[in-house]
């Protein structure tokens, strides 16, 4: 089954100094990677857009929506202009929706990177990498009340457990302590 673009809600208001509404304030939404102009959508779904630039309502609200993703968002007004970082994300959680288990639904990697250097899947498992090649690092649920790293763990401050019936093995050369 093929992933549904989900948009999100632009939730963000526009404030001066003091915390009032600004009205009337002219808005560039920027996609991110790059500087494209987005696209800002008037509905969760369907084809109908509002113009990019946008102004901000009388309550300082900056209208439409986005698809899925991470925007820059620069506001000008008489007091200048401010640039700030925004992600959308939708607002009931189902970005995992319709989506293999296997598939990628959430990916963060820095400009420069080929891959990405976190991701989480529909099935749980979180993976890490360095951005230059696939992820090497993995977390995930392997079983009822179990969580599985198949890397190495390192500790740099101490691990506390809460529970008095706790046993630690280590394997070393294929023998077990413990």
């Amino acid at each position: 089954m093929p992933s549904t673009i989900l948009r999100s809600p632009i939730n963000k208001t526009v404030q001066d100094v003091h915390g009032n509404a600004v009205y009337g304030a002219t808005a560039t939404i920027y996609v991110i990677p790059g500087s494209a102009d987005a696209t800002i959508y008037d509905a969760a779904a369907g084809a109908g857009t509002i113009a990019n630039p946008t102004t901000t309502t009388a309550t300082g609200q900056i209208e439409g929506y986005l698809e899925i993703g991470v925007y820059d968002i620069k506001v000008e007004d008489s007091n200048g202009t401010v640039t700030s970082r925004y992600h959308a994300f939708h607002p009931d959680q189902s970005l995992l929706q319709g989506t293999a288990l296997t598939d990628s639904n959430l990916e963060m990697k820095d400009d420069d990177d080929t891959y990405p250097r976190f991701s989480v899947n529909a099935g749980g498992t979180v993976a890490f990498g360095d951005g230059s090649g696939s992820a090497d690092a993995f977390i995930y649920r392997s079983g009822a009340g179990t969580i599985t790293i198949d890397s190495y763990f390192n500790v740099s401050a101490g691990i506390n457990v809460q529970d008095d019936d706790f046993a630690l093995a280590v394997k070393l050369n294929n023998e077990v302590y413990g």
